[in-house]
This record gives C-alpha cells, sequence and structure tokens, in this order.
C-alpha cells in the first residue's frame, strides 16, 4: 500500500506541478499579453514623436529656405527702386542742368543787347563810326556767337540787322 500511496502521491505532485507549469505559462501569456499593449502605444508613440520632429525640422528648412528668398526677392526690388530713383535724380539733375544752362545763355543775350543798345545809344546809331567801338563791338559779338545756341545767335543776328549795322558790311562786301 505504501507503493500506492507514494504512486498516488507522485501523481498528484505530477499534477500539481502540471498544473503549475500551466498556471505559469497561462500567466506568462497574460502578462506578455498585458505588455504587448503598452509596449505597441510606447512604440507608437516614439516613432510619432520621430516623425513629428522630423516634419518640423523639414517645415523650419522651408521656412529659412522661403524667407531667404523673399529677402532676396526683397534686396532685388530695393536694388530696382534704387536704379529708378538714381534714374529720376540724374534725369531731375540733367534737366535742372540744362535748365540753368538755358538761363544762362539767356542773361548772356539780355546782357549783349543791353551792351549794344548802349553803344548805339552813345554813337547816335552806328557802332562803325568810331574804330575803338566797332573794335569793342565786334569783340563782344564774336564772343556772344560762340557762347550762345544757333536760336540765340540767329537773334544777335536779327537785331543788329535791324538797327542798321550790318547793311555797311553787306553792300562793302558786294561792291
Amino acid at each position: 500500500m505504501a507503493t500506492q500511496e507514494q504512486a498516488t502521491q507522485t501523481n498528484q505532485h505530477r499534477r500539481q506541478y502540471r498544473r503549475c507549469q500551466c498556471l505559469a505559462a497561462k500567466d506568462a501569456l497574460q502578462w506578455i499579453s498585458a505588455l504587448i499593449i503598452p509596449l505597441v502605444l510606447g512604440i507608437f508613440t516614439i516613432v510619432i514623436t520621430i516623425h513629428q520632429q522630423k516634419m518640423i525640422r523639414e517645415q523650419r528648412l522651408e521656412d529659412l529656405n522661403g524667407s531667404r528668398y523673399q529677402r532676396l526677392e526683397d534686396l532685388n526690388e530695393l536694388r530696382e527702386q534704387r536704379q529708378v530713383e538714381e534714374k529720376t535724380a540724374n534725369r531731375s539733375n540733367e534737366f535742372q542742368r540744362q535748365l540753368t544752362t538755358e538761363r544762362y545763355r539767356d542773361e548772356l543775350l539780355v546782357a549783349y543787347i543791353n551792351d549794344m543798345a548802349t553803344l548805339l545809344e552813345k554813337r547816335n546809331g552806328s557802332l562803325t563810326a568810331d574804330e575803338v567801338t566797332a573794335t569793342v563791338a565786334r569783340a563782344k559779338t564774336l564772343t556772344i556767337l560762340r557762347q550762345l545756341d544757333t536760336q540765340r545767335n540767329i537773334q544777335i543776328v536779327r537785331f543788329l540787322y535791324e538797327a542798321k549795322q550790318l547793311t555797311g558790311i553787306i553792300s562793302e562786301e558786294i561792291h
């Protein structure tokens, strides 16, 4: 009987050991299945975080490139605007220079006519009657003709013609 009892006890020990093994395997599977969900969530979170950081870096680089491009466009636009302003300033300066030149020539013409009118009054309407007066008038006339433009030179010739100062020269050259 003792052997039978021992066999029964051994069978019971085997059953208990198998139950423990089954329970241990079952517990291990439950424990692993309980860890799988948090582990998957953790891995998913890490992957999403890495992806978001990558996207943020790419967006930052894109923003930097966009701001550089915008800065270059702004610089080009500013450069073009300066060129337009310089051209406008140059045109304005050229216009002012021309205007100043025209005023100067007008002043020279008026001064010449006033000087000749004064000489004509003093010499009774003849610049050629006195040799000194004729030389001064000729020098002033030649000087002023070089300084003035064609239109004003025509006005001087017309003034001298109407003052009857060119008639003697023309009639002397014809004869």
